[in-house]
């Protein structure tokens, strides 16, 4: 071959090697950049996902240290039930504050839009009144709802304690001196000023046409705290002319290694919050969770209200039962009275929960037909004159009413009997939802979700076992949770919606 022809040979080689070799280098190239595209897009959409959890964990708190699913993962669960043709959700006002208390700003402007007119210096305090009849008796629910409720949203103490009842309630119990008189509305026939418990304590009659004895101190009542469970703020609602200085603790606290030390009173100064009757006075002390036995002497002759031990900040969820009745707890109290007891509280949620009294265990088949009718048109129109009472009360107050749970049919009784009882629960059961539905409150089908477990009722067919209260509370809790996680999700997909 000549030298030209190899060299143009070559030439040509060497061009189709480069070109070759260029071809490979820009696929690379595609190849490098489609990988960093991919990449990045990657981390982008990490990060965002990172970032949507971020501000769950910050604003919903959907995590593990909320919904304790390992503890709840065999807990069943309940949608609340509320009217959707209403503007907002029911408990939208108490969903607001625990989804902001960590940032003081909303926070406050939260309080301020719960409150509205009806509290001008709301606290960070969110009470929930948990009123029922004898299931939640000796803090049955309430106390499982209260635990859970606490470790995910701060907070620690028994809250209320009934000064008028004698029901025991765990690690607590009270003893008051035969001095003191009570005085409930349930025992009363008149309107009248009976406070959050429904009922106060006051010294006897005597005392009032005595006056050298003005200045004693009359009487006392102790609290044992069996299981402490911290708080340390004691709150005393008091006549609103009782003053400060007339109200005094002694403390018998505990060492470390058990021994009782010396009473000591509280030496840190009340503050006061004073309303229309009423009068909330506030004792700090840091050693509360060491202390066994609380002693508290009134001087001058006014009404005790309720003793309160919880934390300033947090949830604080309150045990309130009375025993075989039906849930007229409201209508009985002057209105101006009540809505300032329950603003000096702080409270932020009431839980209505009864019925089950209105249908006897000893009932006789006659009492199924007119008779039981009538009365259970008579529940309807007084089921709706308490909650239209309540939202007089409290205008902006969230109400939520638990239906009440159906009975296990009893072998050992008649079984006409039996079912004419459970087809009256059932119309007990459809005129909460009712009302509920009819007045904006949320609803909580209790009914639906232990039909189907009668192990959870005690051997008396009608309470909930000591294991069954405390799936109750559980449930409820869980439910709750569900609920909250749904209303912000919402709140914030209508937020995007807004955006330019």
């Amino acid at each position: 071959m000549k030298p030209y022809k190899s060299f143009l040979f070559l030439l040509i080689l060497l061009l189709i090697c480069s070109a070759l070799s260029y071809s490979h280098r820009q696929r690379e190239a595609a190849i490098a950049e489609a990988q960093r595209i991919a990449r990045e897009r990657a981390e982008r959409e990490q990060f965002v996902q990172d970032s949507i959890e971020a501000v769950e964990r910050r604003f919903f708190l959907f995590d593990t240290a909320l919904f304790f699913r390992a503890e709840l993962a065999a807990v069943p669960s309940r949608p609340f039930e509320y009217d959707t043709a209403l503007s907002e959700h029911p408990l939208a006002p108490l969903y607001n504050l625990l989804r902001y208390r960590e940032d003081p700003q909303r926070f406050a402007a939260a309080l301020i839009d719960f409150a509205n007119e009806w509290d001008d210096d709301p606290e960070p305090l969110i009470r929930i009144l948990h009123y029922g009849d004898s299931q939640i008796e000796n803090d049955r629910i309430s106390g499982s709802f209260r635990r859970y409720m606490q470790r995910a949203f701060g907070g620690a103490g028994r809250g209320l304690v009934s000064l008028n009842q004698n029901v025991q309630a765990h690690g607590l119990k009270m003893q008051k001196s035969k001095e003191w008189a009570e005085t409930s509305l349930l025992q009363e026939k008149r309107r009248g000023n009976y406070g959050l418990c429904g009922g106060y304590l006051m010294p006897p009659a005597i005392w009032f046409i005595q006056p050298q004895l003005r200045t004693a101190d009359y009487g006392h009542f102790r609290l044992d705290w069996n299981k402490p469970e911290g708080g340390a703020f004691a709150d005393v609602f008091v006549h609103e002319d009782v003053p400060a200085g007339n109200l005094s603790f002694t403390v018998d606290a505990r060492t470390e290694s058990g021994e009782t030390t010396e009473p000591t009173a509280v030496g840190l100064t009340p503050t006061e919050k004073t309303g229309f009757g009423i009068k909330r006075v506030r004792f700090t002390r840091e050693a509360y969770e060491k202390s066994r036995d609380l002693r508290m002497r009134l001087a001058r002759n006014h009404n005790l209200y309720a003793v309160s031990f919880n934390d300033s900040t947090g949830i604080c969820v309150d045990n309130l039962p009375y025993r075989g009745h039906s849930g007229y707890i409201f209508s009985p109290q002057q209105r101006a009275f009540l809505s300032e007891s329950y603003r000096l509280a702080d409270v932020k949620l009431i839980i209505y929960q009864f019925g089950a009294n209105l249908i006897p265990s000893n009932a006789t088949p006659a009492k199924t037909d007119s008779l039981r009718r009538a009365e259970l048109a008579y529940y309807r129109k007084l089921l709706l004159q308490e909650i239209t009472y309540l939202h007089a009360v409290a205008p902006t107050m969230p109400v939520c009413i638990v239906s009440i749970p159906p009975r296990p049919v009893d072998a050992r009784r008649d079984m006409d009997e039996e079912y004419n009882r459970r087809a009256a629960l059932r119309v007990v059961y459809d005129i909460q939802r009712e009302v509920a539905l009819g007045t904006g409150c949320v609803f909580w089908d209790l009914w639906a979700l232990t039909k189907d477990h009668p192990e959870w009722i005690s051997s008396d067919r009608i309470h909930f076992s000591d294991a069954g209260a405390d799936i109750v509370g559980k449930m409820l809790y869980k439910s709750f949770i569900a609920d909250y996680y749904r209303f912000v999700k919402a709140q914030e997909k209508a937020y995007d919606s807004r955006k330019p």
